[in-house]
Formats: C-alpha cells, structure tokens, sequence
C-alpha cells in the first residue's frame, strides 16, 4: 500500500505545470512523503514550498523539524465517539448534536 501512495503521489507531481505554494496534506506520513519526492524536483520544505501534515505522527519528527502538522488528541476523540454513540442507541428520538474536539497547530517553521 505504501509504494502505491508513494507512486500516485509522484504521478500526481509530475503532472503539475507549476507547484503551488503550499501542500496540505491528510497526515505527516503523506507530507513527508512529498518533501522526499519533492527533493527530487531540487524543492525545499519550506524555503521553496510550505508543506503541512496533520496527525503529529513522533516518528516523522526525526527526519526533519520543518513540517507543519496538527495535534489530535485521537485518545480523547474515540472515548468521545464511543460515548456518543453509546447515547445515540441509549436515546435513538433524542436532536442530533454536533461535536467539535479541537486540535493544536504545531508551527514548525
């Protein structure tokens, strides 16, 4: 699965005319993945191009400090999941609510 992502992600650069200024990117796997592929097209995170990732994933912190990403609380998420849908059977005729659970950007540029 990986090589596939890796693959599409490199297809999908090459076909770009021009780069944006900015990726975001749906997790820091992802992100980290286009800044090696970038590298090959001599672009540098973030002094040519801005690149954000999203879940704070630890491992990626060693490659390199200079993505942007966003810290989820994914512990505190899936109690809160759990906990409404425990209700939503609990109480089935009760309003639909919705709920938002915060994240932190961590700026590491």
């Amino acid at each position: 699965a990986f090589l596939q992502q890796q693959e599409g992600i490199q297809a999908f650069l090459q076909q770009l005319k021009e780069f944006p200024e900015a990726f975001v990117c749906a997790n820091d796997h992802i992100a980290f993945t286009v800044m090696r592929l970038l590298s090959n097209h001599k672009i540098s995170v973030p002094q040519d191009l801005l690149l954000t990732g999203y879940d704070d994933q630890k491992e990626y912190m060693l490659e390199q400090n200079q993505v942007t990403t966003v810290k989820v609380r994914k512990g505190l998420l899936g109690k809160r999941m759990v906990h409404q849908l425990l209700y939503r059977l609990q109480n089935p005729q009760a309003d639909f609510e919705e709920i938002q659970i915060s994240p932190q950007i961590l700026d590491r540029i």
